[in-house]
């Protein structure tokens, strides 16, 4: 039998990834099913488990991957950036300027449907919660930091304030997939750049 090559094993890897996320998008996380995946990926179910254990094992391993690519694309962003006021600015016009195209809506669906679901899963709610620490974590650090250069108010708690950023992020991103109003959003996303800037800054002009 001939050796397959790591590239091959990868690309297999990569092609379960992506028709994994096609179908949750499709027909919801819960709804879809191993053979779902196989059949659109046209592979067995044996080539299936020769990479992933479950089905669920394919989605969390998407979200560390999704993860992973958006901190890394941010920290390179704002090593460049050295006003920490303007990093924060940076993490909003990720979310403002970035077109939701359908790969990006479906991805929200699918994330928002098992995050539900995970409210009555212990391990996936801990898991989740898990990535949610890391991101806030990531952005308190940024905070802390203006902080110490006099750029965000001395007596801010850089962890509350973290939250409050990723829950109007997620909140404007939810708004904006429902309503697909490109005008409103950006305009919802002007106010909330305001509000958190205002919120950072205290009274500062």
């Amino acid at each position: 039998m001939p050796k397959v090559s790591d590239e091959y094993k990868e690309e297999k890897r990569k092609d379960l990834l992506r028709s994994a996320l096609a179908c949750f998008g499709e027909k919801g996380y819960e709804a879809t099913t191993v053979d779902d995946i196989i059949r659109h990926a046209g592979v067995s179910k044996g080539m299936l488990y020769t990479y992933f254990s479950s089905k669920e094992e394919i989605l969390l391993e998407l979200l560390k991957q999704r993860t992973a690519r958006f901190v890394e694309e941010l920290r390179l962003e704002l090593i460049r950036t050295p006003k920490y006021l303007d990093k924060v600015r940076v993490l909003i016009a990720r979310y403002r300027d970035t077109p939701l195209t359908d790969d990006q809506k479906q991805w929200t669906i699918v994330y928002l449907e098992y995050w539900l679901a995970s409210s009555r899963v212990p391990h996936r709610q801990g898991l989740l919660t898990e990535r949610y620490n890391m991101l806030v974590q990531f952005l308190a650090e940024i905070i802390a930091d203006g902080q110490r250069r006099g750029e965000f108010q001395a007596d801010l708690d850089a962890t509350t304030a973290a939250t409050l950023y990723w829950a109007v992020c997620d909140g404007a991103t939810l708004h904006s997939l429902q309503t697909g109003d490109s005008n409103q959003t950006r305009a919802m996303w002007h106010a909330a750049d305001e509000m958190l800037m205002g919120y950072l800054r205290g009274n500062r002009g």
